[in-house]
C-alpha cells in the first residue's frame, strides 16, 4: 500500500467519524429538555419531569422531605439534637456557616421547586393542545401560582428577603440584576401569588394534595399571622376553612399521622408512597430500624405529652423507654 493511498484512507474515515460524531452529539436527549420545549400539550403540562405541575409539586416534597423542617425543629426545645454530624450541631448550637450541608440543600431545594413553578406560569398559557381545556390550564396555572408562593414564604421566614426571580431560569445570565429583596417585598409576591391562585384555582373537590381555593384561604391565614399584620383578614380566612365541612379535627390526634393518611383535618398536605418515599424519619429513627437518631424528643415535651390534661391523646406520638425515646409516626 503506497503512503499516499493510506493517507487518502485515513483522511475519509476521520471525515466520516467526526461527521458521524457531530450527528450523535447534536441529537436532543429524551429525558432533559430545554424549559421553552417541555411544555407544549396536555401530557407535558401534568407531566412530573422536567419542569411541569408535578414536577413543582416534586420540589416540594423534596424540600419538604428532610432538609427545610429540620430547620426548625433541630432549634426548637422540643427536640434533643443526639448524633455526631457536624451540619445538625451547628444547627443545635445556632452557629450556622454559610456553607452548612442543611442550611445550603434547603435553600437550593426551595428555589428548584420555584424555578418549576415559574416554568408552568410562563409555557402552558401557550399551550394550545385543545385537549387540555380552559378550565384544567387555569387550575394548573393556579397551583404553580400557589407553588410558588409557599416557596417564598418558606424563604422568607427562613432568610428573611430573597431574589424574587419570576421567570424560568434557562441560564446564569438571566439571574444578574435580581437582587436581594426586602422581607415586607417578599411577602407582598406571596400574597400577590396567593391572590393570582385564588383566582385560577377550582373550588373544592375530594383531594387534598393538590391546592384547591380553601388551600389557598388556609395559606392566607397562616401567612398573615406569621408575619404579624393584618389579624382581621387572618380571622377572616381562617374562619373560612374553619366553617368548610369538608374539614374536621379528627377524635385521635394519632389518627392526623398515620396512613391511609388524607384525613378529614389535613387541609393541604403532600402524598408520599413506597416508591417516592419522605426520608424525614431517618433524622429521628435508630439505627436498629435504620436510621440516624440525630434529633430526639426531649424530657420537656416528653412529660408534656405525656400528661392527658397537656398533650391529650398526644403521648401516643412519643415510642420507647429511657433514652431512646422517639417519635413513632415521623
Amino acid at each position: 500500500m503506497s503512503l499516499r493511498y493510506f493517507t487518502l484512507i485515513l483522511t475519509v474515515v476521520i471525515i466520516t467519524g467526526a461527521s458521524s460524531c457531530k450527528k450523535y452529539l447534536t441529537e436532543t436527549p429524551n429525558n432533559a429538555l430545554p424549559s421553552g420545549q417541555s411544555i407544549v400539550d396536555l401530557g407535558t403540562a401534568r407531566a412530573s419531569t422536567p419542569n411541569p405541575i408535578l414536577g413543582a409539586y416534586d420540589g416540594v416534597q423534596n424540600y419538604y422531605a428532610g432538609y427545610f423542617p429540620t430547620l426548625g425543629t433541630i432549634t426548637a426545645d422540643n427536640v434533643v439534637f443526639n448524633g455526631t454530624l457536624s451540619q445538625y450541631l451547628q444547627l443545635d448550637q445556632n452557629a450556622i456557616p454559610p456553607d452548612n450541608v442543611t442550611t445550603v440543600a434547603a435553600y437550593q431545594g426551595i428555589y428548584k421547586a420555584i424555578n418549576s413553578a415559574n416554568s408552568v406560569i410562563a409555557y402552558v398559557p401557550a399551550v394550545t393542545d385543545p385537549l387540555l381545556t380552559a378550565t384544567e390550564k387555569n387550575s394548573i396555572l393556579g397551583e404553580a401560582y400557589f407553588i410558588r408562593a409557599l416557596g417564598y414564604f418558606d424563604l422568607g421566614r427562613g432568610w428573611g428577603g430573597v431574589q424574587l426571580q419570576l421567570k424560568p431560569t434557562t441560564n446564569v445570565v438571566s439571574l444578574k440584576g435580581v437582587f436581594r429583596s426586602t422581607l415586607d417585598a417578599t411577602y407582598q409576591q406571596v400574597q400577590s401569588d396567593l391572590t393570582r391562585a385564588e383566582q385560577l384555582l377550582p373550588e373544592d373537590a375530594a383531594t387534598r394534595n393538590r391546592a384547591q381555593k380553601s388551600t389557598r384561604k388556609e395559606r392566607c391565614a397562616h401567612d398573615l399571622t406569621c408575619t404579624g399584620k393584618n389579624w382581621d383578614s387572618a380571622e377572616v380566612y381562617a374562619s373560612k376553612v374553619i366553617g368548610n365541612p369538608k374539614y374536621a379535627l379528627v377524635p385521635n390526634y394519632a389518627t392526623f399521622f398515620t396512613g391511609p393518611f388524607l384525613s378529614a383535618e389535613s387541609v393541604f398536605e403532600l402524598t408520599f408512597s413506597a416508591n417516592d418515599r419522605n426520608s424525614f424519619w431517618l433524622l429521628w429513627y435508630p439505627s436498629s430500624f435504620n436510621g440516624q437518631y440525630t434529633l430526639k424528643p426531649s424530657t420537656a415535651i416528653i412529660s408534656k405529652l405525656n400528661d392527658p390534661n397537656i398533650g391529650g391523646s398526644r403521648k401516643a406520638l412519643i415510642a420507647g423507654s429511657g433514652t431512646n425515646r422517639l417519635w413513632r409516626t415521623l
